[in-house]
């Protein structure tokens, strides 16, 4: 029992038979008079206030609701992002390594050209020299640190 009425009602709400309907109604309307209009109406209008319904819910989604639930997607992939390389800046910062140079580090490992010989070989090396002074030397705020502030 449960079977047909479930088949009967997917037969009355297929999409396809549904728009077919609002097709029929349209035909009908254009090609009949006054009163057959009035009938029309009368008869139909429950249907097209849910038609108008729907196609109102549908287009308040498409507008308000779907862009605002990824403009929220972006703005927490955003945050996310900002954060957790704060994060790591300041985890390097805290560790004693300075976060520029693990990044030459990364960058430098995956260059296939680092072992052969060519025109930036020598370039190369002495960047590498100039990175390693710059390690070597005290951060701004060591300096800063012991200053007295003249008012």
């Amino acid at each position: 029992m449960f079977r047909t009425f479930f088949t009967q009602v997917l037969t009355r709400l297929w999409p396809p038979r549904f728009l077919g309907g609002l097709g029929r109604i349209l035909t009908e309307w254009q090609g009949s008079d006054i009163r057959e209009r009035g009938i029309l109406l009368l008869v139909f209008a429950p249907m097209l206030f849910c038609v108008l319904g729907l196609l109102f819910s549908v287009a308040s989604f498409v507008l308000f609701v779907l862009p605002s639930f990824i403009l929220r997607l972006l703005g927490w992939a955003v945050l996310t992002a900002l954060f957790g390389a704060a994060g790591a800046y300041c985890h390097d910062r805290l560790k004693g390594r300075a976060s520029s140079s693990s990044y030459r580090a990364g960058r430098d490992f995956y260059d296939v050209t680092e072992g052969t010989s060519g025109p930036n070989t020598k370039e190369r090396a002495s960047s590498s020299r100039s990175a390693s002074k710059e390690e070597a030397s005290p951060s701004w705020f060591d300096n800063v640190r012991r200053m007295r502030w003249r008012e």
